[in-house]
């Protein structure tokens, strides 16, 4: 009982019901109006069917992109990592996670990030540039040889605020 109030809770929090109203009115407005032009200019009897399946296929797409952005933003809530990206751009970042476009960060956002760390470590905001810092490690830790030395950095850094006394 628990799980469906809170999947209906989740439901109601996530912008599932109207991405899938408005999906759903554009895939009715293109599958009627791919019915007239068959009709009307001869086309391929397939062709009806394999826009349907395709539009199928990209409904499955696009739910998921209205799910994912507050999941991924919720990972990064929980690993304690709230330095990054700001919310609006979350959403473009998805979509383009979702189509393989980016399975990681835009490297110029861990870039600012990185640079905002150091701004803030020089202006004496210890716990903002240990957050940035720590964004920094985590989006590249798994990354190419030619990031470790931003990843090094970023550690360095925490281990060096870690250990510093307050002022």
């Amino acid at each position: 009982m628990l799980r469906i109030k809170r999947l209906i809770h989740e439901g109601h929090r996530r912008p599932i019901w109207q991405v899938l109203i408005v999906y759903l009115g554009a895939s009715y407005a293109i599958v009627e109006a791919l019915d007239i032009f068959t009709d009307r200019w001869g086309l391929p009897s397939w062709l009806l069917p394999g826009t349907v399946l395709l539009l199928l296929v990209g409904l499955l797409v696009v739910l998921t992109a209205a799910i994912v952005p507050d999941t991924v933003e919720e990972t990064w809530s929980a690993d304690g990592v709230t330095a990054g990206p700001p919310p609006a751009r979350r959403r473009r970042r998805t979509v383009r996670i979702l189509l393989g476009l980016m399975p990681n960060p835009l490297p110029a956002e861990v870039l600012f990030t990185l640079e905002r760390a150091r701004v803030n470590e020089r202006l004496g905001n210890r716990q903002q540039a240990v957050r940035a810092y720590a964004y920094v490690a985590r989006a590249w830790q798994n990354g190419d040889s030619i990031l470790l030395p931003y990843v090094e950095e970023a550690r360095a850094a925490m281990l060096r605020l870690a250990g510093e006394p307050r002022r």
